[in-house]
C-alpha cells in the first residue's frame, strides 16, 4: 500500500437495540467518519456495517472487513467510537496487537482523535475498550435487577 495515497475501511455500527433508528445511526456515523477521513488525508477503500450488538466479530460487516484487511486493502480503520469494533476490550486488544500492528494497519477512532499506532492512543483505546466492556455489565446487572424488582412488585 503506497503511502502517498493512504486507504482507509470505514466501520459503522449499530447493535440491535438502536435498530429502530438504524439507517440514520448508521448513516451519521458514515457521513462523520468521512469527514474525519477527508481532514486527515486519507482515501475511502469502503464502508463496512453491521447492525450487531458488538459482543464478538461475527457480524457479516466486520468479516468482509477482515477478510479485506488480511489482503491489504487499506491502511487504516477508521470508527466512531472503540465500542463500535467491540464491547469486549481483550477483542479490541487482540485485534490491534495480533492482526492490526502486524500488518501495519492503524485503528482510528474519530471521537476523541486517536490512533492505535501511537503509545498514547493505544492506552486510551486500551481504555475506551475496558470502559465499553464495564457498560455493557452494568446495563446486564439493571436489566437483571428490574427483572428481580418486577417479580417481586407482582407477588
Amino acid at each position: 500500500m503506497t503511502k502517498e495515497n493512504p486507504k482507509v475501511a470505514i466501520y459503522t455500527r449499530v447493535s440491535t437495540e438502536e435498530q429502530k433508528k438504524v439507517e440514520s445511526l448508521l448513516e451519521a456515523q458514515k457521513e462523520a467518519l468521512t469527514a474525519f477521513a477527508a481532514q486527515k488525508g486519507y482515501e475511502v477503500y469502503d464502508y463496512y456495517s453491521d447492525i450487531d450488538s458488538g459482543k464478538d466479530f461475527s457480524g457479516p460487516g466486520i468479516q468482509r472487513l477482515f477478510i479485506d484487511m488480511r489482503n491489504e486493502r487499506f491502511d487504516a480503520i477508521i470508527v466512531w467510537k472503540v465500542d463500535r469494533i467491540s464491547h469486549n476490550n481483550s477483542d479490541v486488544i487482540r485485534l490491534v496487537d495480533e492482526e492490526l500492528r502486524p500488518r501495519g494497519v492503524k485503528l482510528l477512532v474519530s471521537t476523541c482523535d486517536i490512533d492505535s499506532s501511537t503509545a498514547n492512543g493505544y492506552m486510551f483505546i486500551s481504555l475506551l475498550g475496558a470502559f465499553a466492556e464495564y457498560q455493557v455489565s452494568c446495563r446486564k446487572d439493571l436489566f437483571q435487577f428490574k427483572k428481580i424488582m418486577k417479580k417481586e412488585v407482582v407477588m
